[in-house]
């Protein structure tokens, strides 16, 4: 599948190789940004990955003068700028561990495949590397485009797995389940329902902040599943 980016996404990506030749073919859009896409929403911000350093990007593409507002979070490898009234986050590519009561991964440098491994859902996994004029989508899991036609919420890995790392990801399900109007697949049902009680390890805030994203059909959702409102 190819994709044509509107005016404004074309303007950035256009600013973006033309001012960083030497990082052909080492930037991909990535997640949140070619799913919203490929499903025709309005695009506020772009996340790209990479296995280069992703400090050393934004800090030329602020030299360019075209880019402002640079914030660097060195533990997670990623780094914002601001670029034609859009925000741009560049995150190096990374494998991630969890210890058994946090959420919380520890960061490891990895390549793009392994990075889209590593993603919560198959939808949220897809890339573009944005030097490629066609605009391939790039699926590695095999399924992410297949499932944003299905309109299918699954996980990348073993749902027990993923959900059991990190838990949050259960809410996350619901509510883009919600959002997209999307179903959840059968073991992601059944993978909620037997690590439930992992909402435990999740900090207060996180399951507030995701709570207030949802609609009234992933609320429902979590109804249905028992997932709590907030840890006691």
């Amino acid at each position: 599948m190819n994709i044509n980016f509107k005016d404004k996404i074309q303007n950035v990506i256009n600013i973006i190789i033309s001012n960083l030749p030497e990082y052909k073919d080492k930037i991909y859009l990535v997640g949140g940004s070619v799913r919203d896409i490929i499903l025709g929403f309005d695009i506020y911000d772009l996340d790209f990955v990479t296995e280069e350093d992703p400090f050393a990007i934004t800090r030329k593409l602020q030299e360019t003068g075209f880019g402002n507002n640079v914030t660097d979070h060195y533990k997670y490898g990623n780094s914002f700028i601001d670029i034609e009234n859009l925000s741009l986050e560049f995150t190096r590519a990374r494998l991630e561990g969890y210890d058994e009561n946090s959420r919380f991964p520890h960061i490891f440098p990895g390549t793009v495949e392994e990075d889209a491994e590593r993603r919560d859902f198959t939808v949220n996994s897809l890339m573009v590397n944005i030097y490629d004029r066609e605009g391939t989508v790039i699926d590695f899991s095999h399924r992410g485009l297949s499932d944003l036609e299905n309109k299918i919420i699954d996980t990348v890995t073993d749902p027990n797995e993923s959900f059991y790392e990190d838990p949050l990801r259960m809410y996350r399900a619901v509510r883009f389940a919600g959002r997209f109007d999307f179903n959840l697949a059968s073991r992601v049902k059944d993978a909620i329902k037997k690590n439930k009680d992992r909402v435990s390890i999740i900090p207060k805030s996180n399951i507030k902040s995701e709570i207030d994203k949802m609609n009234d059909k992933a609320l429902d959702m979590m109804k249905e599943f028992n997932l709590p409102q907030e840890i006691k």
